[in-house]
């Protein structure tokens, strides 16, 4: 898939620290007044905190993140709105990401504010400049940031969502009339929800009839600073019908889900879900829960590259960092075992060359991923004998221990986990799923069923369900080499090739892993 290549943004800072564009010559915000556009033009011009309260999900579609500001002030916001209650998603589009440093500088702004704290909390999990979607989430959960960079229509286009609000900030159509072009407000269309708003500080005749193609009537309103005007806007058509992913988990919240099974993903799904306010019940035919491969004493989490890059290696990427922003917090505050300081994948047949031209062609930073030679690696595991061979440095990666994150998942507000509690097989009723047990008894009916039971899913379901579907067990098998069976230290990072291998507390090395397949 052929993407525009990012350019990150490059900013000069003015003598009274406002940051501007040297690409658009224009600044990031009014001088004095970044906070107070936030509030004045997108909060308050879009009825925000009003909206928002009583709703399990608010979700703000942003057109230019920048520097972050109107996020963390609609974060603030509603932070201190003792009526929102549920998640708030912040999804924003950025074509020219912002560099941490400048991130930094410009935020400075912030210190001695209220916003002081999650200024500081963002800086620490700042998206990288990466062609993939990042997200990032604070506060337990309760606020999502999701940053898409790039083309702002390809990104309206390809992402599922539905907004209750939009913010369209970025620089003016006479600079960057990509940004405001029909297709673009097209596109927009397609990804509002019923009720939705909108507000930005150009009232240029493009954003007004780019807003009324949308299906928006809009109002001039008070400006602020130097823009007399700006623009609101609320939705009087009845947006397209869409069947994707936002549409289709509308109301999902509504109801409990049952999950079967408590392994990496059934407790992945738990939490996913009672973050967005779904209570859930986790069931599993063994007491306790992560007693498949789930229980192995650790897992290990990168990122893939693909010369041609397509869906699968974008999504593992992306899964990865998130993994990360998950997992650190967990493991640095020994709730978890692990290590997430990177993770070295060796690159037997691989060229020092080759690798890095790969790196540069799919745009990707020194945060996902960097090519080390046979010195830089060895010297990073502390290994003794010189290496033949390069490889690539995940400093995103690492390992965990999946049990003891399994039981950290079920243990979050909303979820039920009831063990020793087999499963037979599932029976459609009506709307409802009714699942029944090894002994003919009704165990629960739901509308929301989620299953994650591997190669067992399919004897659940009706054999019309799953006539196309192949599923086969692959027994595998890790090895532990207790210390002081060891000629010296293990790797001091975990590294993959052939297998892997990685050090566990205590000093053992966990080595593995055999597959075989039917087995």
């Amino acid at each position: 898939m052929k993407r525009l290549p990012l350019s990150p943004a490059s900013i000069v800072f003015d003598p009274d620290g406002t940051p501007s564009s040297s690409v658009y010559a224009a600044p990031y915000h009014p001088r004095g007044h970044a906070v107070q556009q936030a509030h004045a033009v997108f909060l308050q011009g879009n009825g925000l905190p009003q909206r928002w309260r009583g709703r399990k999900r608010f979700v703000i579609l942003e057109t230019g993140f920048g520097l972050g500001l109107n996020f963390l002030a609609t974060w603030q916001a509603w932070a201190d709105d003792p009526q929102a209650t549920g998640q708030l998603w912040f999804i924003s589009i950025e074509r020219h990401p912002v560099l941490l440093a400048d991130a930094r500088r410009a935020l400075s702004i912030c210190d001695g504010t209220p916003l002081q704290d999650k200024a500081q909390a963002l800086l620490a999990q700042w998206p990288a400049a990466s062609p993939d979607g990042i997200q990032v989430r604070f506060a337990h959960d309760r606020v999502v940031l999701q940053v898409l960079q790039g083309d702002v229509g390809a990104a309206l286009r390809d992402w599922p969502l539905q907004a209750d609000a939009v913010y369209l900030d970025g620089f003016s159509p006479r600079l960057n009339p990509d940004m405001w072009s029909p297709p673009v407000f097209k596109a927009l269309a397609r990804r509002v929800a019923p009720g939705c708003t909108a507000a930005t500080w150009s009232t240029a005749r493009v954003v007004r009839e780019g807003l009324v193609q949308a299906g928006f009537a809009v109002e001039r309103r008070a400006g602020l600073a130097d823009k007399r005007r700006g623009l609101q806007a609320q939705l009087v058509r009845s947006p397209p019908r869409v069947r994707d992913a936002a549409r289709i988990m509308n109301g999902w919240n509504e109801q409990p889900a049952v999950i079967i099974g408590a392994g990496l993903a059934g407790a992945a799904c738990a939490q996913a879900l009672s973050a967005a306010g779904v209570a859930c019940l986790v069931l599993d035919r063994a007491a306790e829960p992560a007693q498949g491969a789930s229980g192995n004493p650790a897992g290990l989490f990168h990122g893939v590259l693909h010369p041609e890059d397509g869906a699968h290696a974008r999504l593992l990427r992306a899964a990865a960092w998130m993994a990360r922003q998950h997992y650190a917090p967990l493991v640095e505050s020994s709730r978890i075992p692990g290590q997430v300081q990177g993770l070295i994948r060796a690159e037997p047949d691989g060229q020092t060359a080759r690798m890095q031209a790969l790196v540069q062609a799919l745009g990707l930073p020194t945060e996902f991923v960097q090519v080390l030679t046979p010195q830089q690696w060895g010297g990073l595991l502390g290994l003794p004998q010189v290496l033949q061979y390069p490889a690539w440095l995940y400093p995103g990666g690492g390992w965990i221990d999946p049990g003891a994150w399994i039981r950290e998942a079920l243990s979050q507000p909303g979820v039920r986990f009831q063990g020793s509690t087999p499963v037979a097989r599932l029976q459609r009723l009506g709307q409802d799923w009714v699942v029944m047990g090894v002994d003919g008894r009704v165990l629960v009916a739901t509308q929301r069923i989620v299953l994650c039971t591997a190669a067992d899913v399919c004897a659940l379901l009706p054999p019309a369900a799953t006539r196309d579907w192949s599923a086969h067990r692959q027994r595998g098998q890790v090895t532990r080499v207790k210390l002081e069976a060891l000629p010296h230290a293990g790797p001091r990072a975990p590294v993959t090739g052939g297998g892997y291998a990685l050090t566990l507390p205590g000093g053992d090395l966990l080595c593995g892993a055999t597959s075989t397949r039917n087995d």
